[in-house]
């Protein structure tokens, strides 16, 4: 038995240009990160996180392995618009 977490992201911005609303958002995310793991806390995620504004591009997180509550191995897929996609090591982003 385990755990299945589900984040969706619709329409999702909380930091602004110098902190000023009116300036608009730094970026937008949509879509869906999602964690599955069993009782000892080891499982893996999956899901893309669609990013729009100043940092346009995609995240996936299907390459990622949890270990212990958190990331604990495998890569993020990141593809910058106009880029091509690469693959970062879990730790970079923890």
């Amino acid at each position: 038995m385990g755990a299945r977490i589900i984040i969706r992201l619709t329409n999702y911005a909380e930091f602004y240009i110098e902190n000023e609303p009116e300036k608009g958002p730094y970026f937008i995310l949509n879509g869906e990160s999602n964690t599955s793991a069993n009782m000892s806390s080891n499982g893996s995620m999956d899901g893309t996180v669609t990013s729009t504004g100043m940092y346009p591009g995609k995240v996936s997180y299907n390459g990622i392995e949890i270990k212990g509550g958190s990331a604990g191995g495998g890569t993020y897929a990141v593809e910058p618009e106009g880029g091509g996609k690469r693959d970062i090591g879990y730790s970079i982003l923890n």
